[in-house]
């Protein structure tokens, strides 16, 4: 982010944490840096005495309301009242605000410890109030502890915070840890990187056995609150699949590869294939102008199938249980785990440009199995004049594009939420069109599963 953008993110930052305050709600950043440019470039871990939903979605939903924002996730995770927010900043470039709000009175959290604890001691400035130093230890000693890996950076700031605080912590991290947790802390305060690793998971282990011993209705809770989250998640997925087509020289590969870049900020994963999901290994070629994924390469794509008959219809049926098995055990999957999942061409080109694949099956049997294909929750057509896209890649005849479009356009009406973007202004137009259409439609649905 540029500066200005970075100081859009602080007013925004900071008018929703007054707001806060001003609702009489009590609060702390739980902080690894008050550097303010470090902190929004990350996420930025709030606790709160009240369900974050409570209170943040009136404020947020102020700032949508006077176009500020535009809310574009409210993520359930870990417990029952924890939500990860993430905000578009509008009016500037590719500008995210990320709210990572907890508030768990039983202490059943990934990182096991309660609202009353972290607050404890919070410290108010003139701009934040925050989690006093000792507490910030204690919460970033067991985050390491439980992710099990870290940077120089981020190892460094926890040796500073715990040795700075280590008598006040020694009682807390031997409730925590025992007596050998405690060796071994005081072995990571020296530690580099490489040796810290190892030291971090036998902590996890400690930590973890002990919580089990000494906190067993917790732990068993987590587990359940854990799984029902898992289960919830898989049946109203937060991710998004989005299909781009168009007819070669449109610039579909360019779009799909800025996509991530632009986006990256938008969600918490992004994943991208080409043409099919890939869960079943392509099958084998006959010579080398058939492409990996299946496709006939030449110098321009084929008017007539490679195959035909029943070895055509055999590859058909193949790919097409790709399409069909690589939905619900690639993609599905990684929705419910908050992906933005990218996919270049999907089923409805194997229907627009059969013969492109070795395809040569009556359209009765495509259009039938078609019906078993998951649909995308959104398919983005890039279009332009024939001629222009000629220019670009003359493989196909304006006439042979022409023809393409209209039948992309055709195909269209059979799959949901179809969305036609005209390239003719340029790749970073299109770019910016296709983004804006990803983020409306994720925040649509974020505000409707609320």
């Amino acid at each position: 982010m540029d500066n200005n953008s970075d100081l859009m993110v602080e007013k925004i930052l900071k008018k929703i944490l007054r707001s806060v305050d001003e609702q009489g709600c009590q609060f702390a950043l739980i902080h690894q840096s008050l550097d303010m440019k470090d902190m929004i470039s990350g996420d930025i871990d709030i606790v709160l005495n009240t369900y974050p939903d409570e209170i943040m979605l009136p404020i947020i939903s102020g700032l949508v309301e006077s176009k500020e924002v535009k809310l574009i996730q409210n993520l359930h995770y870990d417990i029952p009242y924890g939500h990860y927010y993430i905000l578009q900043i509008l009016g500037a470039e590719n500008c995210f605000l990320h709210l990572d709000c907890l508030y768990d009175n039983y202490g059943v959290n990934r990182y096991h410890l309660k609202t009353a604890e972290l607050l404890k001691g919070a410290v108010k400035t003139e701009n934040f109030t925050h989690t006093s130093s000792a507490v910030e230890a204690i919460y970033l000693l067991m985050k390491r502890s439980i992710k099990g890996h870290v940077d120089y950076a981020r190892l460094n700031y926890l040796q500073e915070v715990l040795g700075h605080n280590w008598q006040q912590l020694i009682p807390i991290i031997s409730e925590w840890y025992g007596k050998q947790g405690v060796d071994k802390v005081k072995e990571l305060l020296s530690a580099s990187p490489e040796l810290a690793s190892p030291i971090f998971k036998e902590l996890k282990i400690i930590l973890e056995q002990r919580f089990k011993l000494i906190h067993p209705i917790r732990f068993i809770l987590s587990i359940g609150l854990t799984k029902y989250r898992q289960v919830k998640r898989f049946f109203t997925p937060s991710g998004l699949f989005v299909v781009i087509l168009g007819p070669d020289g449109c610039g579909k590969s360019t779009v799909t590869e800025a996509l991530p870049r632009e986006l990256q900020r938008g969600y918490r994963n992004i994943w991208q294939f080409h043409w099919r999901p890939g869960l079943l290994p392509k099958l084998g070629r006959t010579n080398s102008s058939v492409l990996p994924d299946g496709e006939i390469q030449n110098l321009a794509p084929p008017s007539v199938s490679k195959y035909k008959g029943g070895v055509s219809l055999i590859r058909f049926v193949y790919y097409w249980l790709d399409f069909v098995l690589g939905y619900w055990l690639r993609i599905y999957p990684k929705k419910a785990q908050t992906t933005l999942v990218i996919g270049e061409r999907y089923f409805p080109d194997v229907l627009v440009n059969p013969v492109r694949y070795g395809f040569s099956v009556s359209p009765w049997i495509m259009r039938l199995a078609a019906k078993c294909v998951p649909q995308a929750d959104m398919i983005i057509l890039l279009d332009d004049d024939p001629v222009a896209i000629n220019a670009r890649k003359d493989e196909l005849s304006v006439e042979a594009i022409t023809d393409l479009l209209d039948k992309y356009k055709k195909e269209l009406s059979h799959w949901k939420n179809p969305v036609i973007v005209n390239t003719a202004n340029g790749v970073d137009d299109v770019v910016e069109q296709v983004k804006k259409l990803i983020l409306d439609e994720t925040s649509r649905q974020t505000v409707n599963r609320i």
